[in-house]
C-alpha cells in the first residue's frame, strides 16, 4: 500500500509542477503583456483550461504527499525527502495564495496600479 501511496504522490507532484512550468511559459508571457482589460477578458477562458488539468493534481498531492510522510515516518532519509517535498508544496501554496492571485484578482477587478510593498 505504501508504495502506491508513494507513487501517486510523486506522481501528482511531478505533472503539477511540469503544468506549472508550462503556464509560466506559455499562459504568465501572454498574461504579463496585457492590459488589465484583455487580461480579464483573456484569463476567463484560459481559466478553464488550467482549473480541470492542473487542480485535480493539486487536491491529489494535497493528500497524498502527507500521507507519504507519515508512511515514511520509521525512515529517516525517506521522511527528510517527503518533508522537502511536503515544504515545497506549502512554499507553493503561499506564493500563490499572496502574490499570484492577489496580482490577478485585483487586475480583473479593474487595478492599473498593485501596491508593490507592504510598507
Amino acid at each position: 500500500m505504501a508504495s502506491k501511496i508513494d507513487l501517486t504522490s510523486t506522481i501528482a507532484a511531478g505533472t503539477f509542477a511540469g503544468a506549472q512550468l508550462m503556464i509560466g511559459v506559455s499562459f504568465a508571457l501572454q498574461w504579463r503583456a496585457m492590459t488589465g482589460d484583455e487580461l480579464v477578458t483573456k484569463f476567463a477562458g484560459d481559466w478553464v483550461h488550467i482549473a480541470t488539468t492542473i487542480i485535480p493534481f493539486a487536491l491529489l498531492q494535497t493528500v497524498f504527499i502527507p500521507l507519504s510522510l507519515y508512511q515514511a515516518r520509521k525512515n529517516k532519509p525517506v521522511r527528510k525527502l517527503w518533508t522537502i517535498a511536503l515544504l515545497a508544496w506549502l512554499a507553493n501554496c503561499t506564493i500563490t495564495s499572496f502574490y499570484h492571485f492577489p496580482r490577478v484578482w485585483f487586475r480583473c477587478m479593474g487595478a492599473t496600479r498593485l501596491r508593490t510593498s507592504w510598507a
